[in-house]
């Protein structure tokens, strides 16, 4: 039975979303920690428990993945505390400088923390970034169950792409009430790290961000590997993490009728596609992951694999 609080489907428009957001990488605040973040959201390379996959030859198909468990380093967003596994080494164009591994302390006060969004821990989430523009809802805030958002940043006249969130269900909640999102949809640790910082933060001046009660968010839940939608799932382009110290640009994607190249603020929404055009553009972009070699700081080619999963991560007591 659905949520009571589900979001009636006929409100919602099936789309293919190319998303926005800013590409350059954070830097730590010393050699070995960087703190919650206060500032503009940035990406980093981190490396967290978790499951990815690849296809056991041939073309991917819903019947011939190959699934590895281990830890895995990916580009994303998180934006609380994070330590410093190894710096890199050679500083390729678009290759990151460090490897981070993420935490959380749960503050004391959470005014001007940044919240995390897109998430990809304990599940695939996504709730408040451009839903609303000079305080009216953007269409981003009426998307149908099927549609496909792609996360990511405009990079040397590239599109590149951080993380694929295919829509499975969501929920409408209030963006200054943390306890208006029933707490059986979604893991201690989002509440903790997104939904707090969102509603306490008081960052008012931003798009996605609106202190005052009332005004109402989509959080979206992500299809994934083993709940899937249409055969459709959301993933992070990913590689197992080796001995050394490692890491990739992030994968270019094309497709010429649905991703300006050289778009760097907003997003392109195209709405109106047939579920079978949405399906195959899913695929194209699987592809397009997969088939790209990717460059690692030591200037060798490795194939990307799709992260499916990727653990919380701890609660800690202390910063360090």
């Amino acid at each position: 039975m659905a949520h009571k609080t589900m979001v009636r489907q006929r409100d919602n428009t099936l789309c293919f979303v190319q998303f926005m957001h800013p590409g350059p990488e954070h830097c730590p605040d010393d050699r070995c920690f960087k703190s919650w973040n206060r500032g503009k959201h940035k990406r980093k390379f981190l490396v967290s428990r978790g499951r990815c996959v690849r296809p056991d030859g041939g073309e991917p198909a819903a019947d011939n993945w190959e699934i590895e468990e281990g830890d895995l380093v990916f580009w994303g967003e998180w934006e609380p505390e994070s330590e410093v596994v190894c710096r890199t080494g050679q500083r390729l164009p678009q290759c990151p400088r460090y490897i981070y591994r993420p935490y959380y302390v749960v503050p004391h006060c959470y005014k001007d923390l940044q919240n995390t969004d897109p998430f990809v821990f304990g599940g695939f989430f996504y709730g408040n970034c451009r839903q609303y523009k000079n305080g009216k809802p953007t269409r981003l805030r009426n998307l149908a169950p099927g549609s496909v958002i792609l996360f990511g940043s405009c990079l040397s006249g590239k599109f590149v792409l951080d993380t694929l969130f295919v829509v499975r269900d969501s929920i409408p909640y209030d963006c200054a009430c943390y306890s208006s999102i029933p707490k059986a949809r979604i893991p201690d640790g989002y509440r903790e790290v997104v939904v707090k910082s969102l509603c306490l933060s008081g960052r008012s001046r931003e798009e996605g961000c609106a202190p005052e009660k009332g005004r109402q968010y989509r959080l979206y839940f992500g299809a994934t590997y083993t709940e899937p939608f249409d055969g459709m799932f959301s993933f992070f382009p990913c590689m197992p993490h080796g001995e050394r110290c490692e890491g990739f640009d992030r994968p270019a994607i094309e497709i010429p009728d649905l991703i300006t190249p050289t778009l760097n603020m907003g997003f392109r929404l195209n709405s109106g596609l047939e579920p079978a055009r949405t399906h195959d553009m899913w695929k194209s972009v699987v592809r397009q992951v997969l088939k790209q070699n990717a460059r690692d700081c030591i200037g060798l080619n490795r194939k990307l694999c799709l992260g499916i999963e990727a653990e919380m991560p701890k609660r800690r007591r202390n910063k360090r």
